[in-house]
């Protein structure tokens, strides 16, 4: 993975393709699904304020996009990776309410996927 400044701009240049890609086709989930993980990519690049800013943003891609494909499992089991990784960032408290959700992510995930009550 490239570092530093390059990396960023490759970010913000993968950012515009999804925007324009979800211009163009405003209910493709799979994008925001995508663009989820790439934020969260990012995010993993950072530290303090930046980091939370850039998963919350990934958490938001995530809630669009199971807006529109609600059973969209792929989503939601990446948002929980996402959530796990913010709270390696964490402490105490902080970190466990993250894996709560992280966890909560990853077990919705596994329900829809198989259409069980897990």
């Amino acid at each position: 993975m490239k570092a530093g400044e390059e990396a960023d701009r490759l970010f913000e240049e993968a950012g515009h393709k999804y925007a324009e890609a979800l211009r163009l086709k405003p209910d493709y989930h799979t994008a925001l699904g995508n663009w989820g993980n790439a934020l969260s990519d990012q995010a993993k690049t950072k530290a303090g304020e930046e980091a939370d800013r850039l998963f919350e943003e990934a958490g938001r891609r995530f809630t669009e996009a199971l807006r529109l494909k609600p059973d969209y499992y792929t989503a939601l089991r990446n948002w929980g990776v996402a959530l796990s990784e913010q709270a390696k960032t964490k402490a105490g408290e902080e970190a466990g309410h993250l894996l709560r959700q992280a966890r909560q992510k990853l077990l919705a995930a596994e329900r829809v996927r198989t259409g069980s009550r897990v």
